[in-house]
C-alpha cells in the first residue's frame, strides 16, 4: 500500500521525517511525504503534483490549527468535513457564501450539502480520534466579529488554512484520505504566548507514528 503524508509546512511533520529517516524499514508500506505549502493556492498546486508523482492509495493531511472552543491543547482531531469560510461576501454583518449567492450548488459534487465531507473517516480512522468538523480559511481569523459570524453559520470546531483544498482534492481524484490535526491554541487568540504549538506538534507527530504502527497490522481496511 502506497502513503502519502502532507504538511503544509516541514516544521509540522519534523518529527516524523526524522522517524522515518531514521527507520527506514519500519513500515511494510511505502510511505512518501510530501510539504504543499501554506494556503488553498500553494496546497491545491503541490497536491495534485505529489499524486500523479507518488499514485497513493492513501492520503494523510498533518497539520496543527485552531480551535473555536475552550478546551485543553494541545489535542488532536481528524476532520469529518470542512468548507472554505470565507469565500463570499459580507453585506451588512451578514455573511453570504457561494452556496448562499447560487455561484456554488449545495450537492454538486464533491459537495454534500455544502460541505467536503470524508467518506473514508470509519476506514480510515483507525485510531477512533474525535471526527470534527473544520473550516478553511485564506487568512488566520484575528477580527472577532468574524469569528463570531463564522462560528454561528457552520459551527465548526476547528480551523485552518489547507483543509478543504486537501479534502477537494482527494474527493475529485477519488483517494481516500484522512485530515489529521492537533490544536494548539484558540482562534481569534493572537498573543502567541498562549499558544502551544510545540506541544501541538509534539502530540501531532507521536499520533502520526502510532498510526503508522496501527497500518502496519491492518492489511484490509475495507479500502
Amino acid at each position: 500500500m502506497k502513503i502519502l503524508i502532507t504538511a503544509a509546512t516541514a516544521f509540522e511533520i519534523q518529527p516524523l521525517l526524522t522517524y522515518l529517516s531514521a527507520h527506514p524499514h519500519v513500515s511494510i508500506h511505502s510511505i512518501s511525504t510530501g510539504i504543499c505549502g501554506v494556503g488553498v493556492l500553494a496546497h491545491s498546486y503541490k497536491l495534485n503534483e505529489l499524486i500523479t508523482l507518488n499514485r497513493p492509495h492513501i492520503i494523510i493531511q498533518a497539520g496543527i490549527a485552531g480551535s473555536f472552543n475552550e478546551t485543553e491543547f494541545p489535542s488532536v482531531c481528524v476532520i469529518g468535513k470542512d468548507r472554505m469560510a470565507d469565500e463570499g461576501v459580507l453585506e451588512n454583518e451578514n455573511w453570504k457564501d457561494l452556496f448562499d449567492l447560487n455561484l456554488q450548488q449545495i450537492n454538486e459534487f464533491p459537495f454534500t450539502n455544502s460541505w467536503l465531507v470524508n467518506p473514508t473517516i470509519p476506514q480510515l480512522n483507525l485510531l477512533k480520534l474525535p471526527a470534527e468538523t473544520a473550516v478553511t480559511v485564506n487568512q488566520v481569523t484575528s477580527d472577532h466579529n468574524f469569528r463570531n459570524i463564522i462560528q454561528q453559520k457552520y459551527q465548526p470546531a476547528i480551523e485552518s488554512m489547507e483543509g478543504a483544498a486537501f479534502h477537494y482534492t482527494c474527493l475529485q481524484k477519488n483517494i481516500p484520505f484522512l485530515q489529521l490535526r492537533s490544536v494548539s491554541n484558540l482562534v481569534g487568540e493572537r498573543d502567541k504566548t498562549n499558544w502551544k504549538i510545540k506541544e501541538a506538534i509534539a502530540l501531532l507527530n507521536e499520533t502520526l507514528i502510532k498510526y503508522i504502527e496501527i497500518l502496519n497490522h491492518e492489511f484490509n481496511i475495507g479500502i
